[in-house]
């Protein structure tokens, strides 16, 4: 009987053993260790709740929209009573990697890999033009870009390079989330025989600032760097109709590769309609 006892007391010390390190596994494996999640090609999908949150904003009345359409941001005290969020798509989730300036917004990401977006899903309509002008502060390699038809099933995105191996490129993409949950690299390329364009119209270097703009009208996406306008396919425009509607937004990412501190001291949304 005693034999038997001991016996079932080993087996729940094993137990417990057990799921302490399962525990401490599942602790290290979104960052590091064994089971760690994709590198950036695989790029976890945004949080659920938050764009499911952004999607029942989108019907809120938009402060600052005038009657033409256009909304343009003043970077107040003010900012993220307005409706703003952040999330971070790839990188620490418990870290606060923006802060407010005197009429900017202020992106301080560390010498680890991060992605991190801020998105108004009061901004929302079918047909919009986002336009953001960033300055690059301090980067070692970076890039940023301007979000539109953020929802809860994806976004489109165009990101520049203004720092590393690839400076003066840019980029247009499509997140899908429902590739993400089906265990596929949820970011797609839309213009697949290119990887990235080089422009001469991308400023580079320190204290620089570069004016992005990004329009989803209907199915055609168009790009523009300060002013001028990018043929990324052809002489003509992509043409993607998977998402009809959503918010818009901005993003940077740093790569590991040394900090990134790029601010945000512009942006307006035109509802397109």
């Amino acid at each position: 009987m005693r034999s038997g006892m001991k016996i079932l007391v080993v087996f729940a010390l094993v137990l417990s053993a057990f799921a302490s390190f399962a525990a401490v596994q599942a602790q290290q494996s979104k960052y590091g260790g064994l089971n760690a999640e994709p590198a950036p090609s695989a790029v976890p999908g945004a949080d659920a709740d938050s764009a499911e949150a952004g999607a029942s904003a989108s019907d809120e009345p938009m402060e600052g929209m005038g009657e033409d359409g256009v909304y343009s941001e003043s970077f107040d005290k003010d900012f993220w009573d307005r409706g703003w969020e952040s999330f971070t798509l790839i990188g620490n989730p418990n870290l606060d990697y923006l802060t407010m300036g005197p009429k900017r917004l202020s992106f301080r990401l560390p010498i680890t890999e991060v992605y991190e977006f801020a998105v108004n899903p009061r901004l929302s309509a079918p047909d919009g033009l986002v336009e953001a002008t960033f300055e690059n502060v301090r980067s070692s390699e970076a890039s940023y870009g301007v979000v539109c038809r953020y929802n809860e099933l994806g976004w489109y995105e165009l990101r520049a390079n203004i720092a590393g191996p690839l400076a003066g490129s840019f980029a247009v993409y499509k997140y899908d989330r429902l590739l993400k949950d089906s265990g596929k690299v949820p970011y797609v390329r839309l213009h697949p025989n290119m990887i990235q364009f080089f422009t001469g119209d991308l400023k580079l270097g320190m204290n620089v600032r570069n004016k992005l703009g990004l329009s989803c009208d209907g199915s055609e996406i168009r790009v523009f760097i300060n002013d001028k306008e990018q043929q990324a396919t052809a002489n003509s425009p992509i043409i993607d109709n998977q998402f009809d509607a959503g918010s818009a937004g901005v993003m940077v990412e740093s790569y590991g590769k040394g900090v990134v501190d790029v601010d945000l001291v512009g942006f307006m949304f035109t509802d397109l309609k």
